[in-house]
């Protein structure tokens, strides 16, 4: 509008082209303020209900087509003497158009939710049934401007008056020659081009506020689940919003609780039964137990201590580096071993692995489990020492001691600190007795678990013996190596003179 009081009111070129850019420029300004205007009446009255935010709009639309005829009074008329009067006129007549047809658009969205939500749930078919009424809106508006246009085009000459004058009993501001009007739309092309350019005006800010409008109450909805996401990168994965909404949006809201349930089980399983436990396993557990939490109970149940023999030499000989890296390849290998057997990997002590079978998951043939297991260990490092995968040691060798009995299995510590599956009682502490006894390379089980087991593993009683902590004696029963593979290089089926015995 400034820049109009600089360019001169002449039909000579270049000042046309330069008016009829200026204007441009000013519409596509005037547009973009009313937008934003028109946005921020709609959340100043956002938290307010209903009638009063469809009254607020109402208002706007009213008080907009009054400012706009009182400008082209007031305003528009000392424009046009002083400099573009077209630039004024078309900010005038933009501004009102795109105000009205902006808040029409808000009005028409919120009419829409009122009388579509109580028929329908679904947050989709409420933007369609808005969507459809706002096209048919701009249908109806550019059927009644095109009828009035060729109402008024069409006069006779004896009812042509000899100006167009918009005239409120102030003065005359704007005129037009009507037979200039006549012979500007002799052609029935550019008539249709321009009612279809006047629907586009019209309809393209109703458009966009509807849109606009639509999208805000999209994300107000994403809103809740945005500060859920925002919950769990905290660590707060107690956090639950609220299942409300259109139906779409508390289906959404329940399966995010849904996850973050699942989510929160998964890191009390994982903090009670580690992270090396597999995710078949711990589906299992979940399915029996439904949650971590997992009281201490007495159950029968079988355990086993699978041992390094001369770790203390072989620590004393080698640097720290590479025992560990030792320790890490055996530990991979036993994990592997234990979980294609459904095992249960309670922890590594040392050197040292203790497994479970019937722990946390019921297990009825827990006894030849967990005896197949032991052997297919000892299988898996002598394959280990055939490929030479321990340089730094050479070979290594290992004692597995199987016990089946009563134990008390379950949770312990303290969930919010530490919370650990874990097994106690004689039946664990015979097991570690016989992985005492047992030599290098070999699987002795106790009398329950021989007794147990498949008679296929072939158990050979050996001599009972007194160990640390029992009263009465301890028979063990080797299965492994089995009698018939056994030579005067390999472990003798029983117990080996100075293999210090009772001091297990």
């Amino acid at each position: 509008m400034l820049c109009g009081f600089l360019i001169p009111a002449t039909d000579d070129e270049p000042w046309v082209w330069i008016r009829l850019a200026n204007a441009t420029f000013a519409a596509i300004a005037i547009c973009s303020l009313m937008h934003t205007a028109e946005q921020s009446w709609h959340d100043k009255f956002l938290r307010h209900s209903l009638p009063q935010r469809l009254l607020a709009h109402l208002s706007l639309m009213l008080a907009a087509l009054a400012f706009g005829v009182m400008a082209a009074y007031l305003i528009g008329a000392p424009l046009k003497s002083i400099g573009d009067g077209g630039t004024s006129l078309t900010i005038l007549v933009a501004g009102t158009l795109w105000l009205n047809s902006a808040a029409a658009g808000s009005v028409l969205v919120m009419t829409v939710e009122r009388f579509v939500a109580p028929f329908t749930h679904e947050f989709r078919s409420r933007m369609n049934a808005a969507s459809l009424t706002l096209v048919g809106l701009m249908a109806i508006i550019a059927y009644w401007t095109a009828k009035a246009g060729y109402d008024v085009l069409n006069l006779t000459d004896d009812r042509m008056p000899t100006n167009i004058t918009v005239n409120l009993g102030l003065d005359r501001v704007w005129t037009m020659d009507p037979h200039l009007l006549r012979s500007f739309t002799s052609s029935g092309e550019l008539m249709a081009q321009t009612f279809f350019a006047l629907m586009i005006g019209l309809a393209t800010p109703a458009m966009m506020s509807a849109s606009g409008k639509l999208s805000e109450t999209l994300m107000s909805n994403l809103d809740p689940i945005k500060a859920g996401f925002a919950a769990i990168a905290r660590g707060e994965l107690d956090f639950r919003i609220p299942e409300e909404g259109t139906s779409d949006f508390a289906k959404l809201n329940a399966t995010f609780n849904t996850m973050v349930q699942s989510l929160g089980m998964a890191k009390r399983m994982e903090l009670a039964f580690g992270s090396y436990v597999s995710e078949e396993i711990l589906d299992q557990i979940r399915n029996q137990h439904g949650e971590a939490n997992l009281e201490p109970t007495l159950r029968m149940a079988t355990v086993f201590f699978v041992d390094i023999r001369g770790f203390t030499t072989l620590s004393e000989r080698i640097n720290p580096k590479q025992l560990l890296a030792i320790l890490n390849r055996f530990y991979e290998e036993v994990a592997t071993v234990v979980q294609s057997h459904k095992g249960f990997l309670v922890q590594y002590i040392g050197d040292a692995v203790v497994v479970v079978f019937n722990g946390p998951m019921e297990q009825p043939n827990h006894a030849d489990m967990a005896a197949a297991c032991a052997v297919d260990i000892q299988r898996a490092v002598d394959e280990l020492n055939k490929l030479e995968l321990f340089p730094e040691a050479g070979d290594l060798h290992i004692g597995i001691g199987v016990a089946t009995g009563p134990l008390v299995a379950g949770n312990l510590g303290d969930s919010d600190h530490l919370l650990q599956y874990t097994v106690l009682g004689d039946t664990v502490n015979q097991a570690s007795r016989l992985t005492g006894l047992t030599p290098p390379g070999a699987v002795y089980v106790n009398q329950r678990n021989a007794e147990m087991i498949d008679p296929s593993h072939d158990p050979v009683a050996l001599d009972a013996v007194k160990v640390k902590g029992r009263a009465r004696k301890v028979q063990p029963h080797q299965i492994w190596p089995r009698m018939e593979f056994t030579d005067v290089t390999e472990v003798r089926a029983r117990p080996v003179p100075t293999w210090p015995i009772g001091e297990a």
